[in-house]
């Protein structure tokens, strides 16, 4: 479910606030779900995507990740809770299977740095990759979308509140950024999805 369909022409606080909202009462993002008489509804809500930082996505979101560094808007000490994608499928296939599991889930396997999780990557490419923070101007100068710059204002401001502790309270066996990260160095970032057999 996204927690933001739009973003509003006031700029980030406007953005804010309507996040803040969406957490705060998460049915009326989902005007389908309320009050229509299903006996289960379920709301996963993941976070930022390990994903993200893999071709092609990487191209448009980190396009100075290929030099050797990360360049946001991010503060250095904003932490970013991260989820892979297979455990997203994987809570899925749980609130299906087991209806009445899961109502509402925030979906995080690691929370990291932006320092820390280009010293991840790094350890796959087998070569130093280096977090820059920049201005938000430097940002969009840098070719990332301004509406990206605007989420990242929104991580340093908010931010997702997941955490692998809440899928591991659900019986969930959350994916860290190092199980998702493959192990050979190579010129592109090479990462494979290691399942724990215990995860379902």
């Amino acid at each position: 479910v996204p927690f933001v369909t739009t973003y509003p022409d006031d700029g980030v606080a406007a953005v804010l606030e309507a996040e803040a909202r969406s957490r705060g009462a998460p049915f009326e993002r989902v005007p389908v779900a309320r009050g229509a008489g299903f006996a289960h509804a379920h709301i996963l809500r993941p976070a930022f995507m390990m994903e993200n930082f893999v071709p092609p996505k990487a191209t448009w979101m980190f396009p100075q990740l290929a030099d050797g560094f990360i360049r946001t808007a991010l503060s250095a000490d904003t932490k970013l809770a991260l989820v892979a994608a297979d455990d997203i499928g994987v809570a899925a296939v749980r609130a299906v299977r087991d209806p009445s599991s899961i109502s509402t889930l925030e979906l995080a396997g690691d929370v990291l740095t932006i320092g820390e999780i280009a010293a991840a990557i790094g350890s796959v490419w087998g070569r130093p990759i280096r977090a820059e923070t920049v201005t938000t101007t430097d940002a969009v100068a840098a070719g990332q979308s301004p509406l990206w710059v605007v989420t990242q204002q929104w991580l340093n401001e908010i931010g997702y509140p997941a955490r692998p502790e809440e899928m591991l309270r659900a019986g969930l066996a959350p994916t860290s950024l190092a199980d998702l990260a493959g192990d050979v160095p190579c010129e592109q970032p090479l990462w494979t999805s290691r399942r724990n057999p215990s995860r379902g």
